[in-house]
C-alpha cells in the first residue's frame, strides 16, 4: 500500500480546520507555486491569504482557523481565544530589530519583565502589564515580539514565506476580554492600545502607534500579481528622463499611500505638455481640414482656439483633458483590462461600488467601458483622487465631497488605486523613453 505524500496529509488537516473554521479555501498556483488562498474576514469584508506548500506545516502549529482579522489595523484576533494583537511602528523603530527595542524598553517595565542583554530574536519575550477587573477576570496588555499565530500570519500576508527566516515584528496583545464583534474589538483596541503606548512614550521617549491595515500589494509594490510571461533581466537599453524618474522612486520607496499616489501622479504630470500638445495639434489640423472652415467666422475661430487653448503655461487644455490625452497616448485598452483581470482582488474592487466608490465615484467596469471609455475613465479616476488629495478644501462635486487626509479611514482603501496609477506611471516612463547612449 503507498503511503499518502506528507504535503497531501498537510494540506487535508488544513482544509478541514477551514471548513471547521468557516473560512473559504481553494488551491491556486502562484507564480508556479501551488498552495492554498484562504479568505480571512475582516468585518464585512475579507483578506485573501496565500499558503504555499512549503508553509503548510507552520499553519499546522496555530490555531488559524480561529483568527479573524481587523479592517483598520495590522491586527488580528480570536474570539475564543480572547485576545486581539496588532502590529506597532513609528519614527523610533527605524531599521533596529525587534530585539533591540525590547531591550531598550524592557528597563521602563517591573523588574521582573528585564530582558538580559544577550536576548535574541525567538525567545518571544513580553513586556506586560496586567489588572484584575473582576474576580476570576484578569486582563493583560504586552508589548513585545509578534506571537507564533501572529508572525506566521504577518508572513503569510506579506507573501515573505514563513519557513526559518520567520520575521517576528513589535506588536501590542491584549488578552483577557470578551472578544466578539469585529468593532468592538478594534474600539477596544485602540482605546487600550492609545492609552498604554502614551505612558511608554511618557517615561521612554519612544513614540509608538498602532499600524494601518496594509494590504500585501502595497508591501510589495505594483507586482501583486505574477507577470504573464517569465522575462529574464537584460542589460539596459532604455533611458528615461531624470526627473520623472525621481519622482517615480519617490512613490515607489514611500510607506505612505497618499505620498505614493501623489508621487506617481506628478509623474503622468511631467508629459501633460507633450502629449496634450500632440493631441491639440490632431484637433487644430482636423478643423482646418473641414472644407466649412472660414477664417472670416468668429465660431469657427474661436473653435480653433479653444482647441488649443493654453491651461496655466502647463500644456494644451485643463488639466483633465491633459490627463486623458496622455493616457490614451500611452497605455493600451488590451493591456489595462489585462492588467486589471490579473488580480483577482483588484478585479473586485473596481467591480463592486461600495468597494471603489469609498474613493471615487468613476467606474472602472470591464463590461460596460469601451476601450475609449476605459481609458479615460482611469484618467478621470486618477484625477478625483488627485483633487482630494491636493484639495483641503474640496468644492467640486466630483471629488467626492472631502479631502484624503494621511491618516484617514478612507486611506487604507487606496492601495489598489495607487498601484493603478504607478502601472499608469510605468507605461507613460516607457512610452516617453528613449534609447541608451553609452
Amino acid at each position: 500500500m503507498r503511503r499518502r505524500p506528507v504535503i497531501q496529509d498537510r494540506k487535508d488537516e488544513i482544509l478541514e480546520r477551514c471548513a471547521s473554521g468557516r473560512l473559504e479555501v481553494k488551491e491556486v498556483t502562484r507564480e508556479d507555486e501551488n498552495g492554498l488562498e484562504i479568505k480571512f474576514p475582516a468585518a464585512r469584508d475579507h483578506r485573501l491569504v496565500f499558503v504555499p506548500e512549503e508553509d503548510y506545516i507552520d499553519l499546522q502549529k496555530i490555531p488559524f482557523e480561529q483568527c479573524r482579522l481587523l479592517v483598520d489595523y495590522e491586527a488580528l484576533w480570536s474570539e475564543a481565544g480572547s485576545f486581539v494583537e496588532a502590529l506597532v511602528e513609528g519614527a523610533s523603530t527605524g531599521p533596529s530589530s525587534t530585539s533591540f527595542w525590547i531591550r531598550r524598553l524592557s528597563r521602563f517595565f517591573p523588574f521582573d519583565h528585564q530582558v538580559p542583554s544577550d536576548y535574541e530574536e525567538g525567545v518571544n519575550p513580553r513586556l506586560a502589564a496586567s489588572q484584575e477587573i473582576e474576580p476570576s477576570r484578569t486582563v493583560t496588555v504586552s508589548l513585545g515580539e509578534a506571537t507564533d499565530a501572529f508572525a506566521v500570519m504577518d508572513n503569510l500576508k506579506n507573501m515573505s514565506g514563513v519557513g526559518t527566516n520567520l520575521s517576528r515584528r513589535l506588536t501590542i496583545r491584549i488578552e483577557g476580554l470578551p472578544f466578539v464583534h469585529h468593532d468592538h474589538v478594534q474600539r477596544q483596541l485602540r482605546r487600550i492600545a492609545d492609552s498604554f503606548l502614551l505612558q511608554v512614550e511618557q517615561v521612554s521617549g519612544y513614540a509608538f502607534h498602532l499600524a494601518s491595515a496594509r494590504e500585501a500589494a502595497q508591501s510589495r509594490g505594483l507586482t501583486a500579481s505574477p507577470p504573464t510571461e517569465a522575462r529574464p533581466v537584460l542589460f539596459p537599453t532604455t533611458e528615461f528622463d531624470q526627473e520623472p524618474m525621481s519622482l517615480y522612486w519617490a512613490g515607489a520607496t514611500s510607506s505612505m499611500l497618499i505620498q505614493r499616489f501623489f508621487a506617481f501622479y506628478q509623474v503622468i504630470e511631467y508629459y501633460y505638455p507633450v502629449f496634450a500638445r500632440k493631441e491639440a495639434v490632431s484637433t487644430a489640423r482636423k478643423l482646418l481640414k473641414d472644407p466649412t472652415f472660414s477664417v472670416y467666422r468668429d465660431s469657427d475661430v474661436g473653435k480653433l482656439v479653444a482647441s488649443v487653448q493654453i491651461a496655466g503655461g502647463r500644456g494644451f487644455g485643463d488639466e483633465r483633458s491633459q490627463l486623458r490625452a496622455t493616457i490614451v497616448e500611452c497605455v493600451t485598452a488590451p493591456e489595462l483590462r489585462a492588467y486589471i483581470r490579473a488580480n483577482g482582488d483588484r478585479l473586485d474592487f473596481f467591480s463592486k461600488k461600495n468597494r471603489y466608490g469609498v474613493i471615487a465615484d468613476t467606474n472602472l467596469s470591464l463590461e460596460t467601458n469601451d476601450d475609449i471609455g476605459l481609458l479615460n475613465a482611469v484618467a478621470d479616476r486618477i484625477y478625483q483622487i488627485r483633487c482630494r488629495i491636493v484639495h483641503t478644501k474640496v468644492t467640486d462635486p466630483t471629488d467626492n465631497g472631502k479631502a484624503l487626509l494621511p491618516f484617514s479611514p478612507e486611506t487604507k482603501l487606496m492601495v489598489h488605486d495607487t498601484n493603478l496609477v504607478q502601472y499608469v506611471a510605468r507605461q507613460v516612463l516607457i512610452a516617453s523613453a528613449g534609447p541608451l547612449h553609452m
